[in-house]
């Protein structure tokens, strides 16, 4: 019998062991609701009989989800944001209303204080939307979660010009400092409007005192990972904060 953890986002289901949040398997399911025969095959294999996750997809994925896991004997059991979290450390939402609050966020944030205790934190998660929040130390075990900033990712940047213009084209060329076509003036636009997030993010902290490290994750963190780690020294690329969090979540519980 095997406990897996489950984050499944707009266009993927990452999933894990429930001990081995470090080694994570993704699938792509690009908003279709039907899971690969490859995955329920592994689940079946493993003998899945408790699934702990978070879900910011539709409702049709998520539903397809659980019932694929109870139609093999499995319990799925799906988190939401809440006020705080109470464990080895102490997290607390500033959300103006914690429960509404995505949950992949909120675990994300959970996740990283768990690899980075007694740090302020900036965690980047770059994918369908990009969302950059902030994780400040308040005393001994006790974080806040300060609040964020949500923008469309690279990938829903450019398919919005495209959509909403006659002539610029989809592709995705390179960036540079003074972009001379079409396709890389588009890449550099896009690239700078994600690192300006990070950056003025960044500023921010550093204004209250609080100078953080930065935890890049998601998809699309690839385009904008080696300019981040250019200008700045304290960089973790992790893509499975959202597993961590959930795993401390569930040894808290069965504690």
């Amino acid at each position: 019998m095997a406990s897996i953890l489950i984050d499944l986002g707009n266009s993927a289901l990452k999933w894990s062991l429930l001990d081995d949040p470090e080694n994570p398997f993704t699938y792509v399911h690009e908003s279709s609701g039907i899971l690969d025969e490859k995955i329920k095959d592994k689940w079946q294999e493993l003998g899945v009989k408790n699934a702990y996750g978070c879900t910011v997809a539709s409702d049709w994925i998520a539903h397809s989800t659980k019932n694929f896991l109870s139609s093999i004997g499995a319990q799925c059991t799906w988190f939401t944001a809440k006020k705080e979290f109470t464990g080895d450390f102490i997290l607390k939402s500033n959300y103006d209303h914690p429960e509404l609050l995505g949950a992949d966020r909120w675990f994300a944030a959970i996740g990283s204080v768990a690899l980075h205790k007694d740090e302020p934190l900036l965690v980047c998660h770059l994918g369908t939307a990009s969302t950059i929040d902030s994780v400040i130390p308040t005393g001994i075990g006790e974080y806040v979660f300060l609040g964020g900033r949500i923008a469309p990712g690279p990938a829903m940047m450019r398919e919005g010009l495209a959509r909403g213009t006659s002539h610029l084209p989809r592709a995705f060329g390179r960036r540079t400092d003074f972009p001379t076509n079409t396709i890389d003036a588009i890449t550099t636009g896009i690239v700078d409007s994600q690192l300006g997030l990070i950056e003025r993010a960044v500023r921010e902290m550093e204004g209250i005192g609080a100078t953080p490290k930065i935890l890049l994750a998601g998809g699309a963190s690839k385009v904008v990972a080696p300019y981040i780690q250019q200008e700045f020294d304290n960089v973790d690329i992790r893509h499975n904060l959202v597993l961590h969090g959930l795993a401390t979540m569930v040894r808290e519980q069965n504690h």
